[in-house]
Protein backbone atom coordinates (compact mmCIF):
# COMPACT_ATOMS: atom_id res chain seq x y z
CA UNK A 1 0.00 0.00 0.00
CA UNK A 2 1.29 3.41 -0.91
CA UNK A 3 1.23 5.79 1.99
CA UNK A 4 2.46 9.35 2.34
CA UNK A 5 5.15 11.24 4.15
CA UNK A 6 5.02 14.92 3.31
CA UNK A 7 6.89 16.71 6.05
CA UNK A 8 10.45 15.35 5.99
CA UNK A 9 11.69 18.39 4.13
CA UNK A 10 13.73 20.62 6.37
CA UNK A 11 17.12 20.14 4.78
CA UNK A 12 16.22 22.01 1.62
CA UNK A 13 15.86 25.19 3.66
CA UNK A 14 18.97 24.40 5.65
CA UNK A 15 20.87 24.14 2.40
CA UNK A 16 19.60 27.49 1.14
CA UNK A 17 20.37 29.21 4.42
CA UNK A 18 23.96 27.96 4.27
CA UNK A 19 24.53 29.19 0.73
CA UNK A 20 24.79 25.73 -0.81
CA UNK A 21 26.71 24.04 1.98
CA UNK A 22 25.42 20.76 3.36
CA UNK A 23 24.53 20.49 7.06
CA UNK A 24 23.12 17.86 9.39
CA UNK A 25 19.47 18.41 10.31
CA UNK A 26 18.38 19.27 13.81
CA UNK A 27 16.34 16.41 15.31
CA UNK A 28 15.17 17.89 18.59
CA UNK A 29 12.64 15.95 20.65
CA UNK A 30 9.63 18.13 21.41
CA UNK A 31 8.32 15.75 24.09
CA UNK A 32 10.65 14.20 26.68
CA UNK A 33 7.93 12.71 28.88
CA UNK A 34 7.50 8.99 29.58
CA UNK A 35 3.90 7.83 29.81
CA UNK A 36 2.86 4.82 31.85
CA UNK A 37 -0.04 2.48 31.20
CA UNK A 38 -0.86 0.50 28.06
CA UNK A 39 0.40 1.73 24.71
CA UNK A 40 -3.16 1.96 23.41
CA UNK A 41 -4.15 4.31 26.23
CA UNK A 42 -0.98 6.38 25.91
CA UNK A 43 -1.30 6.72 22.13
CA UNK A 44 -4.94 7.76 22.47
CA UNK A 45 -3.94 10.40 25.03
CA UNK A 46 -1.20 11.75 22.73
CA UNK A 47 -3.62 12.03 19.81
CA UNK A 48 -6.07 13.89 22.04
CA UNK A 49 -3.38 16.35 23.12
CA UNK A 50 -2.28 16.99 19.53
CA UNK A 51 -5.75 16.78 17.95
CA UNK A 52 -6.11 20.49 17.09
CA UNK A 53 -2.74 20.60 15.32
CA UNK A 54 -3.37 17.27 13.55
CA UNK A 55 -6.70 18.55 12.22
CA UNK A 56 -4.97 21.79 11.22
CA UNK A 57 -2.53 19.75 9.16
CA UNK A 58 -5.39 17.92 7.42
CA UNK A 59 -6.99 21.26 6.55
CA UNK A 60 -3.67 22.74 5.44
CA UNK A 61 -2.98 19.87 3.00
CA UNK A 62 -6.49 20.17 1.61
CA UNK A 63 -6.10 23.91 1.08
CA UNK A 64 -2.78 23.78 -0.76
CA UNK A 65 -3.43 20.66 -2.85
CA UNK A 66 -6.99 21.18 -4.11
CA UNK A 67 -8.65 18.89 -1.57
CA UNK A 68 -6.04 16.12 -1.62
CA UNK A 69 -7.05 13.30 0.74
CA UNK A 70 -5.02 13.42 3.96
CA UNK A 71 -4.58 10.62 6.51
CA UNK A 72 -2.00 11.99 8.94
CA UNK A 73 -1.84 9.12 11.48
CA UNK A 74 -0.17 5.72 11.24
CA UNK A 75 0.16 2.69 13.52
CA UNK A 76 3.02 0.54 12.28
CA UNK A 77 5.52 -1.77 13.95
CA UNK A 78 8.83 -0.23 12.90
CA UNK A 79 11.06 -1.93 15.48
CA UNK A 80 9.75 -5.50 15.10
CA UNK A 81 8.80 -5.96 18.77
CA UNK A 82 5.13 -6.67 18.04
CA UNK A 83 3.88 -3.29 19.29
CA UNK A 84 3.20 -0.61 16.68
CA UNK A 85 4.77 2.82 16.74
CA UNK A 86 2.47 5.84 16.61
CA UNK A 87 3.34 8.06 13.62
CA UNK A 88 1.56 11.30 12.88
CA UNK A 89 1.87 14.71 11.26
CA UNK A 90 0.68 17.96 12.78
CA UNK A 91 0.93 21.62 11.77
CA UNK A 92 3.03 24.39 13.29
CA UNK A 93 3.98 27.85 12.07
CA UNK A 94 7.69 28.46 11.74
CA UNK A 95 8.44 31.54 13.88
CA UNK A 96 11.49 32.64 11.87
CA UNK A 97 10.08 32.41 8.35
CA UNK A 98 6.33 32.44 8.98
CA UNK A 99 5.65 29.31 6.93
CA UNK A 100 3.07 26.68 7.85
CA UNK A 101 5.06 23.48 8.24
CA UNK A 102 4.23 19.85 8.79
CA UNK A 103 5.95 18.19 11.74
CA UNK A 104 6.59 14.45 11.98
CA UNK A 105 6.25 12.60 15.29
CA UNK A 106 7.07 8.98 16.14
CA UNK A 107 6.18 7.53 19.54
CA UNK A 108 7.28 4.07 20.68
CA UNK A 109 6.56 1.74 23.60
CA UNK A 110 9.07 -0.24 25.63
CA UNK A 111 9.38 -1.63 29.16
CA UNK A 112 9.75 1.85 30.66
CA UNK A 113 6.57 3.16 29.00
CA UNK A 114 5.65 5.22 25.94
CA UNK A 115 8.01 7.98 24.84
CA UNK A 116 8.74 10.14 21.81
CA UNK A 117 11.34 8.57 19.50
CA UNK A 118 11.52 11.27 16.83
CA UNK A 119 10.36 14.82 16.17
CA UNK A 120 11.33 16.19 12.77
CA UNK A 121 10.31 19.74 11.90
CA UNK A 122 11.25 21.29 8.56
CA UNK A 123 11.70 25.00 8.04
CA UNK A 124 9.53 25.03 4.91
CA UNK A 125 6.88 22.58 3.81
CA UNK A 126 7.33 22.09 0.08
CA UNK A 127 5.40 19.23 -1.57
CA UNK A 128 8.44 17.19 -2.43
CA UNK A 129 8.35 13.59 -3.56
CA UNK A 130 9.45 11.39 -0.68
CA UNK A 131 9.51 7.78 0.43
CA UNK A 132 10.04 6.14 3.80
CA UNK A 133 11.48 2.66 4.35
CA UNK A 134 12.06 0.57 7.46
CA UNK A 135 14.88 -1.95 7.65
CA UNK A 136 16.45 -4.25 10.22
CA UNK A 137 16.32 -3.16 13.87
CA UNK A 138 14.07 -0.19 13.13
CA UNK A 139 16.42 1.54 10.67
CA UNK A 140 14.51 4.27 8.82
CA UNK A 141 15.55 5.49 5.37
CA UNK A 142 14.04 8.65 3.91
CA UNK A 143 14.38 9.57 0.25
CA UNK A 144 13.14 12.97 -0.87
CA UNK A 145 13.99 15.62 -3.45
CA UNK A 146 13.18 19.09 -4.64
CA UNK A 147 13.83 20.51 -8.11
CA UNK A 148 17.61 20.56 -7.84
CA UNK A 149 18.51 18.42 -4.82
CA UNK A 150 17.99 14.81 -3.80
CA UNK A 151 18.32 13.85 -0.15
CA UNK A 152 18.70 10.42 1.41
CA UNK A 153 18.66 10.23 5.18
CA UNK A 154 19.15 7.19 7.44
CA UNK A 155 17.85 7.30 11.01
CA UNK A 156 18.88 4.67 13.56
CA UNK A 157 17.29 4.26 17.01
CA UNK A 158 19.78 4.41 19.88
CA UNK A 159 19.66 2.41 23.12
CA UNK A 160 17.22 4.89 24.62
CA UNK A 161 14.82 4.40 21.69
CA UNK A 162 15.41 7.84 20.11
CA UNK A 163 16.17 8.21 16.40
CA UNK A 164 19.49 9.77 15.44
CA UNK A 165 20.79 10.72 11.99
CA UNK A 166 23.35 8.11 10.93
CA UNK A 167 23.95 9.01 7.28
CA UNK A 168 22.84 11.98 5.17
CA UNK A 169 23.54 11.93 1.44
CA UNK A 170 22.79 14.85 -0.86
CA UNK A 171 23.11 15.30 -4.61
CA UNK A 172 22.85 18.85 -5.99
CA UNK A 173 22.44 18.95 -9.75
CA UNK A 174 23.20 22.07 -11.77
CA UNK A 175 20.61 22.12 -14.54
CA UNK A 176 21.88 25.45 -15.88
CA UNK A 177 25.08 23.86 -17.09
CA UNK A 178 27.14 26.66 -15.53
CA UNK A 179 28.56 24.68 -12.65
CA UNK A 180 29.39 21.12 -11.58
CA UNK A 181 27.05 18.68 -9.85
CA UNK A 182 27.88 18.42 -6.15
CA UNK A 183 27.63 15.47 -3.78
CA UNK A 184 27.80 15.36 0.02
CA UNK A 185 27.90 12.81 2.80
CA UNK A 186 27.21 14.10 6.32
CA UNK A 187 28.04 17.65 5.23
CA UNK A 188 31.31 16.87 3.43
CA UNK A 189 31.85 16.90 -0.32
CA UNK A 190 32.44 13.51 -1.91
CA UNK A 191 32.99 12.29 -5.46
CA UNK A 192 30.15 11.04 -7.63
CA UNK A 193 31.73 7.56 -7.47
CA UNK A 194 31.70 7.63 -3.67
CA UNK A 195 28.15 9.00 -3.66
CA UNK A 196 26.87 6.17 -5.85
CA UNK A 197 28.67 3.61 -3.72
CA UNK A 198 27.09 5.06 -0.57
CA UNK A 199 23.66 5.07 -2.20
CA UNK A 200 24.02 1.39 -3.09
CA UNK A 201 24.95 0.62 0.51
CA UNK A 202 21.97 2.55 1.86
CA UNK A 203 19.49 1.05 -0.60
CA UNK A 204 20.69 -2.49 0.07
CA UNK A 205 19.68 -2.14 3.74
CA UNK A 206 16.65 0.13 3.48
CA UNK A 207 14.18 -2.73 3.85
CA UNK A 208 10.45 -2.51 3.24
CA UNK A 209 8.45 0.44 1.99
CA UNK A 210 6.48 2.14 4.75
CA UNK A 211 4.98 4.93 2.71
CA UNK A 212 5.42 7.45 -0.05
CA UNK A 213 4.16 10.92 -0.85
CA UNK A 214 3.50 11.77 -4.46
CA UNK A 215 1.72 15.02 -5.28
CA UNK A 216 0.07 13.56 -8.37
CA UNK A 217 -1.37 10.55 -6.52
CA UNK A 218 -4.00 12.57 -4.67
CA UNK A 219 -3.09 11.05 -1.29
CA UNK A 220 -1.17 12.37 1.68
CA UNK A 221 -0.57 10.66 4.98
CA UNK A 222 -0.44 7.18 6.44
CA UNK A 223 -3.27 4.74 7.18
CA UNK A 224 -5.74 6.73 9.27
CA UNK A 225 -7.51 10.00 9.71
CA UNK A 226 -7.48 11.25 13.28
CA UNK A 227 -10.92 9.80 14.00
CA UNK A 228 -10.11 6.47 12.35
CA UNK A 229 -6.95 6.17 14.46
CA UNK A 230 -8.92 6.84 17.64
CA UNK A 231 -11.43 4.15 16.71
CA UNK A 232 -8.66 1.67 15.96
CA UNK A 233 -6.95 2.32 19.29
CA UNK A 234 -10.27 1.96 21.10
CA UNK A 235 -10.87 -1.42 19.42
CA UNK A 236 -7.36 -2.64 20.27
CA UNK A 237 -7.78 -1.51 23.87
CA UNK A 238 -10.95 -3.59 24.09
CA UNK A 239 -9.13 -6.58 22.61
CA UNK A 240 -6.29 -6.37 25.15
CA UNK A 241 -8.74 -6.41 28.07
CA UNK A 242 -11.83 -8.54 28.47
CA UNK A 243 -12.91 -8.17 24.89
CA UNK A 244 -15.40 -11.05 24.98
CA UNK A 245 -14.64 -12.36 21.51
CA UNK A 246 -13.98 -9.05 19.77
CA UNK A 247 -10.49 -10.15 18.70
CA UNK A 248 -11.70 -13.30 16.98
CA UNK A 249 -14.25 -11.26 15.06
CA UNK A 250 -11.43 -9.21 13.53
CA UNK A 251 -9.26 -12.15 12.46
CA UNK A 252 -9.55 -14.00 9.13
CA UNK A 253 -10.16 -17.74 9.26
CA UNK A 254 -7.41 -19.97 7.89
CA UNK A 255 -8.51 -22.75 5.57
CA UNK A 256 -6.44 -25.45 3.85
CA UNK A 257 -7.02 -27.32 0.59
CA UNK A 258 -5.20 -30.36 -0.74
CA UNK A 259 -2.27 -29.24 -2.86
CA UNK A 260 -0.39 -30.96 -5.64
CA UNK A 261 3.40 -31.03 -5.99
CA UNK A 262 5.69 -32.81 -8.42
CA UNK A 263 6.84 -35.90 -6.47
CA UNK A 264 10.33 -36.76 -5.32
CA UNK A 265 11.40 -33.43 -3.82
CA UNK A 266 12.22 -32.57 -0.21
CA UNK A 267 11.55 -29.05 1.09
CA UNK A 268 12.69 -27.49 4.39
CA UNK A 269 9.76 -26.18 6.44
CA UNK A 270 10.00 -23.04 8.58
CA UNK A 271 7.48 -21.69 11.06
CA UNK A 272 7.50 -18.23 9.40
CA UNK A 273 8.29 -17.07 5.85
CA UNK A 274 12.04 -16.70 6.38
CA UNK A 275 15.04 -19.00 6.54
CA UNK A 276 15.99 -17.17 9.77
CA UNK A 277 12.75 -18.11 11.52
CA UNK A 278 12.27 -20.89 14.09
CA UNK A 279 12.26 -24.36 12.53
CA UNK A 280 10.77 -27.48 14.10
CA UNK A 281 12.30 -30.95 14.54
CA UNK A 282 15.41 -29.40 16.09
CA UNK A 283 15.94 -27.27 13.02
CA UNK A 284 15.36 -30.10 10.53
CA UNK A 285 11.63 -29.92 9.76
CA UNK A 286 10.99 -30.92 6.13
CA UNK A 287 8.36 -32.43 3.85
CA UNK A 288 8.79 -34.73 0.85
CA UNK A 289 6.51 -34.06 -2.12
CA UNK A 290 4.34 -37.03 -2.86
CA UNK A 291 3.06 -36.94 0.71
CA UNK A 292 -0.33 -35.42 1.39
CA UNK A 293 0.17 -31.63 1.64
CA UNK A 294 -2.55 -29.10 2.38
CA UNK A 295 -2.11 -25.48 1.29
CA UNK A 296 -3.58 -22.29 2.80
CA UNK A 297 -2.00 -19.69 0.50
CA UNK A 298 1.08 -17.47 0.31
CA UNK A 299 2.66 -14.81 2.49
CA UNK A 300 5.61 -12.87 1.11
CA UNK A 301 5.56 -15.49 -1.71
CA UNK A 302 6.20 -18.34 0.77
CA UNK A 303 3.58 -21.13 0.81
CA UNK A 304 1.78 -21.88 4.09
CA UNK A 305 1.16 -25.63 4.33
CA UNK A 306 -0.12 -28.28 6.72
CA UNK A 307 1.02 -31.91 6.67
CA UNK A 308 1.05 -34.98 8.92
CA UNK A 309 4.09 -37.01 9.93
CA UNK A 310 4.15 -40.80 10.35
CA UNK A 311 4.13 -40.25 14.12
CA UNK A 312 0.71 -38.64 13.87
CA UNK A 313 2.06 -35.15 14.50
CA UNK A 314 0.57 -32.42 12.33
CA UNK A 315 2.79 -29.49 11.41
CA UNK A 316 1.92 -26.08 9.96
CA UNK A 317 4.73 -24.09 8.38
CA UNK A 318 6.13 -22.40 5.29
CA UNK A 319 8.08 -23.61 2.28
CA UNK A 320 10.02 -21.45 -0.16
CA UNK A 321 8.74 -21.88 -3.74
CA UNK A 322 12.20 -21.03 -5.06
CA UNK A 323 13.28 -24.47 -3.76
CA UNK A 324 10.53 -26.20 -5.78
CA UNK A 325 10.94 -27.54 -9.30
CA UNK A 326 8.04 -28.72 -11.39
CA UNK A 327 4.38 -27.92 -10.79
CA UNK A 328 2.91 -27.07 -7.40
CA UNK A 329 -0.09 -25.48 -5.70
CA UNK A 330 0.41 -22.12 -3.99
CA UNK A 331 -3.06 -20.71 -3.45
CA UNK A 332 -3.95 -17.05 -3.16
CA UNK A 333 -2.08 -14.41 -1.16
CA UNK A 334 -3.10 -14.50 2.51
CA UNK A 335 -4.44 -11.36 4.18
CA UNK A 336 -3.40 -11.47 7.83
CA UNK A 337 -4.79 -9.02 10.40
CA UNK A 338 -1.44 -8.29 12.14
CA UNK A 339 -2.94 -7.05 15.42
CA UNK A 340 -0.33 -6.55 18.21
CA UNK A 341 -1.42 -7.91 21.59
CA UNK A 342 0.01 -8.52 25.06
CA UNK A 343 -0.52 -11.93 26.66
CA UNK A 344 -2.87 -11.81 29.66
CA UNK A 345 -1.32 -15.04 30.93
CA UNK A 346 1.45 -17.45 30.04
CA UNK A 347 0.79 -20.08 27.39
CA UNK A 348 2.36 -22.68 25.12
CA UNK A 349 2.60 -22.19 21.36
CA UNK A 350 2.21 -25.14 19.02
CA UNK A 351 2.60 -25.75 15.30
CA UNK A 352 0.15 -28.67 15.58
CA UNK A 353 -3.34 -27.18 15.86
CA UNK A 354 -4.95 -30.56 15.12
CA UNK A 355 -3.46 -32.82 17.80
CA UNK A 356 -1.33 -30.39 19.85
CA UNK A 357 1.44 -32.96 20.13
CA UNK A 358 4.33 -30.51 19.77
CA UNK A 359 5.21 -27.42 21.80
CA UNK A 360 7.25 -24.80 19.96
CA UNK A 361 7.90 -22.78 23.11
CA UNK A 362 6.40 -21.24 26.21
CA UNK A 363 5.33 -17.60 26.12
CA UNK A 364 5.24 -15.64 29.37
CA UNK A 365 2.51 -13.37 30.64
CA UNK A 366 3.11 -9.86 29.27
CA UNK A 367 4.89 -11.15 26.15
CA UNK A 368 4.13 -9.39 22.86
CA UNK A 369 2.50 -11.31 20.03
CA UNK A 370 1.03 -10.31 16.68
CA UNK A 371 -2.33 -11.93 15.97
CA UNK A 372 -2.58 -13.00 12.33
CA UNK A 373 -5.59 -15.27 11.92
CA UNK A 374 -7.74 -17.90 13.62
CA UNK A 375 -8.12 -21.63 12.99
CA UNK A 376 -10.57 -24.04 14.60
CA UNK A 377 -10.64 -22.21 17.93
CA UNK A 378 -6.94 -21.30 17.94
CA UNK A 379 -5.32 -17.89 17.41
CA UNK A 380 -2.49 -17.94 14.86
CA UNK A 381 0.22 -15.56 16.09
CA UNK A 382 3.76 -14.40 15.48
CA UNK A 383 6.10 -14.23 18.47
CA UNK A 384 9.68 -14.82 19.53
CA UNK A 385 10.76 -18.38 20.40
CA UNK A 386 14.35 -18.94 21.50
CA UNK A 387 15.19 -15.51 20.12
CA UNK A 388 13.82 -16.28 16.65
CA UNK A 389 10.66 -15.18 14.88
CA UNK A 390 8.08 -17.95 15.01
CA UNK A 391 4.47 -18.43 13.98
CA UNK A 392 2.18 -20.85 15.72
CA UNK A 393 -1.09 -21.34 17.52
CA UNK A 394 -2.14 -20.31 21.03
CA UNK A 395 -5.35 -20.47 23.03
CA UNK A 396 -7.58 -17.36 22.90
CA UNK A 397 -7.71 -17.46 26.71
CA UNK A 398 -4.04 -16.39 26.81
CA UNK A 399 -5.21 -13.08 25.33
CA UNK A 400 -8.13 -12.68 27.72
CA UNK A 401 -10.47 -13.69 24.89
CA UNK A 402 -12.86 -16.62 25.27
Amino acid sequence: MKRGLSCILMMAMLLLSLGGACADPSLTLQDSSVRSGSWTEAYAQILQERSLDIRAYEEYVSSVTSNMQCRPVGLMDLTGDGVPELIFLDLVTDTEYGFNVGRLWIYTSDKSGVHCALTLQPEIDDMLHSTLYVGKNGLLTLHFNDTERTWTMRLQPDKAGHYKAETILMAEEDFSGEGPDLYYRNGKKISVKKYRSEMERVQSAQGSLVGSFMVDDGFCGFAYTLEEARQELSARQADSGNGGGQLADRLPELSFFQGTFSPGQKFPVYSAPSTRSWRGANGKAAITSGSEIFVAGTDDDWILIMYELNSGVTRVGYIDPEKITGSYSAGDALSFAKIPMILAKGTEMTDDPVHQKTVMGKLKKGASVVCLAKYQGWIYVEAKVSGKTARGFISPSALGDE
